[in-house]
C-alpha cells in the first residue's frame, strides 16, 4: 500500500502488521482498489502536465508574436 505511506507515514506499519487479519479475498479486492487509485492518480498527473505544457506553449507563442515583450 504505497499510497498510505505518503498520506499517513506513521500508520503504514500498523496497517501492514494488521493486514493479516483481513480475509484474503477482501485483501485482494482492497489491493485492486489501491492499484486503480494509483492508476487514476497517474492519469490525472498526465492530464495536469499536458495542461501545463499547453499553457506554456500559448505563452511562448504569444511572446513570439508580440512586439512589446515585458
Amino acid at each position: 500500500m504505497p499510497g498510505l505511506s505518503t498520506m499517513y507515514p506513521n500508520g503504514t506499519s500498523f496497517l501492514k502488521e494488521k493486514m493479516s487479519l483481513i480475509a484474503t479475498d477482501k485483501a485482494e479486492v482492497l489491493e485492486e482498489k489501491w492499484k486503480k487509485l494509483e492508476d487514476d492518480e497517474a492519469a490525472l498527473m498526465v492530464k495536469r502536465l499536458d495542461l501545463i505544457a499547453e499553457r506554456y506553449k500559448l505563452v511562448v507563442d504569444a511572446m513570439r508574436g508580440s512586439t512589446n515583450i515585458r
